[in-house]
């Protein structure tokens, strides 16, 4: 790890697609157990005036690669025809573009693009003196190498061989760094778009992608002083909220990636594309069908891998999981789900992690028609993908002005419900008037839950402009109050709220970062606020072996901030529920 895989456009013929793909499963098995070493594979890249079927470059040395769709037994010669010989029927194996055999290609190949990789300044005419060639066949060869063996920088063998071989592949003088890999993205003129991020490691291209289109307001990590009568500390009580501890380990998800089927429907079918811009979306009662695409293509896959990494992280819980993997029906509730990221992340962490599930049952509450169709789209498309689990998906529309109008919807008919959620949509309403939209969620949806049922309120991280105060301080705020005064619910994450949140009157500022890579953007990254809320006695179950005893929980990964309720030795990741102190 880790491997960046480029594809400037797709093969013409189908074995060179499928010769891409394997090769590509391969190098990603092969270097992802490898911390220390770096590899690019170029597909289907023009380079000095000849096409080549892919270039590999990696720590020591550059491969120019050809592939062949044959098997059986090669016979590989400088001179004369290559042939290959399955069940007795010999073919004759042509070079590409008229060669005459595969090692004329080669070497004609070989000697283009030399010159070219050192013209660019993408390598040094020293690193790329021994520049080798690899011919590799699609089908299980046995292979008759009649080749002189002072010809040292040709290599031959079939898919089953490939790593081996390549790993055969050592130059001493190439040696190549972090430095050179990012002056050979550079010089090659690697369009980010040509990403593979299905194979890819994208996370270390990072610095390149820093900045996006239009980037979202900056985030501080504490709110100044307000006088709007909630629970707020004055400036220097909020700077004393918090304990800054050195940097630990604590980042949420690394960079994630879509499902396949996912992003090419995303993309593909539903013409999806990458176009941030937060002012537009903030609103997102009335979308034309090109703000809906631009909406899916942004939004979606942030909301998607929050989710999916949110409900996969809990299955990883010993309790947890006892109780999630063995039902075999799941009724989800969303509450104003937009474009749907957030459902689809959730439905599939738990097909993901639910081995008997045969049933979803879902309600969903959404005002945007555009959004709706959208979401339908989706279903039918997972019903396509998944034909052994029955999916049961009741769409409402319905805007909601307040709490009230959630309770006068027929949401009654797959009660009660083991997952909630309320994503994203506490800020939008809070904007338009509902001051204490958080508690009251709360009182509404937490009685809908199943007895080990999970409500998840999400919500960005930005500062309300009305109030300035920051949408994470308002939203624990108001859990806090509502937890409080009911005592049948507590919190599950993050820990420190699960142990302190009856005793705690600071408005926090939590944060979690997720990133996300798609074929729109690489590393793509999100920070967000959560709460998971169930009822208390279930809650106490899934979380009977942790004590905050001697634990200092971190409840933002930036700047490693810490709530001041729980100080102790230990520094624990207050959004990881697997944790053993």
């Amino acid at each position: 790890m880790p491997l960046l895989v480029y594809r400037p456009r797709n093969y013409d013929q189908t074995h060179e697609r499928e010769q891409f793909r394997n090769l590509c499963v391969l190098l990603k098995e092969r270097f992802s157990s490898s911390p220390d070493e770096m590899c690019i594979f170029i597909g289907n890249y023009n380079i000095g005036d000849v096409e080549l079927d892919g270039i590999i470059i990696k720590n020591e040395g550059v491969v120019l690669v050809e592939f062949k769709d044959f098997g059986g037994n090669i016979t590989a010669t400088e001179n004369g025809d290559w042939t290959a010989e399955t069940d007795g029927i010999k073919s004759v194996i042509r070079g590409g573009s008229g060669r005459k055999n595969p090692y004329l290609q080669a070497k004609i190949n070989r000697n283009a693009c030399r010159p070219v990789l050192v013209e660019t300044g993408a390598l040094t005419a020293k690193q790329v003196e021994r520049l080798s060639s690899l011919i590799v066949f699609h089908h299980p060869a046995s292979i008759n190498n009649q080749i002189s063996p002072r010809i040292k920088w040709l290599h031959v063998c079939d898919e089953k061989g490939f790593i081996d071989e390549l790993d055969l592949i050592v130059t001493p003088e190439c040696d190549l760094q972090e430095e050179d890999f990012a002056r050979i993205i550079e010089r090659l003129n690697l369009d980010p778009d040509w990403l593979c991020v299905r194979y890819s490691n994208p996370e270390v291209l990072i610095n390149v992608n820093e900045e996006s289109a239009e980037e979202e307001p900056a985030e501080e990590e504490h709110a100044p002083s307000d006088d709007t009568g909630m629970n707020i500390f004055d400036e220097i009580e909020a700077q004393a909220a918090v304990v800054k501890v050195e940097p630990v380990e604590v980042s949420s998800a690394p960079a994630s990636t879509l499902p396949v089927w996912i992003e090419s429907f995303l993309f593909d079918t539903l013409k999806a594309r990458y176009e941030p811009d937060w002012r537009r979306f903030s609103d997102n009662l009335d979308l034309s069908d090109e703000d809906q695409r631009k909406y899916l293509g942004t939004y979606f896959p942030r909301s998607f891998v929050e989710l999916n990494t949110i409900f996969g992280n809990l299955y990883k819980s010993g309790r947890f999981q006892s109780v999630y993997s063995n039902l075999d029906t799941i009724a989800i509730l969303d509450i104003c789900s937009g474009g749907g990221g957030d459902l689809m992340g959730t439905i599939a962490a738990c097909l993901q992690n639910s081995k008997r599930l045969k049933t979803l049952l879902i309600t969903v509450i959404e005002a945007c028609e555009s959004s709706i169709n959208s979401l339908r789209y989706f279903i039918q498309e997972c019903r396509k993908q998944y034909p052994y689990v029955t999916i049961e998906c009741k769409c409402i529309r319905c805007r909601i002005l307040s709490v009230n109008d959630i309770l006068a919807q027929p949401i009654n008919e797959y009660f009660p419900y083991d997952i909630i959620l309320f994503d994203k949509a506490g800020s939008e309403l809070f904007r338009q008037g509902m001051k204490t939209v958080y508690k009251d969620i709360c009182s509404v949806l937490a009685p809908l839950l199943n007895l080990s049922g999970v409500l998840c309120l999400l919500d960005i991280t930005m500062k309300d402009e009305g109030t300035g105060i920051f949408y994470p301080q308002i939203l624990n705020d108001q859990v806090n109050r509502f937890i409080s005064e009911d005592g049948s619910f507590s919190s599950i994450l993050p820990l420190s709220c699960r142990f302190k949140e009856r005793e705690c009157n600071t408005p926090c500022y939590t944060q979690q970062v997720f990133s996300v890579s798609h074929r729109g953007r690489s590393n793509d990254v999100s920070k967000v606020a959560y709460r998971l809320l169930g009822h208390r006695v279930f809650v106490d179950d899934i979380t009977r072996h942790l004590s905050p005893e001697g634990n200092t929980y971190v409840v933002s990964a930036v700047n490693s901030v810490t709530c001041k309720q729980c100080r102790g030795q230990n520094i624990v990741n207050a959004f990881e529920l697997t944790q053993n102190k």
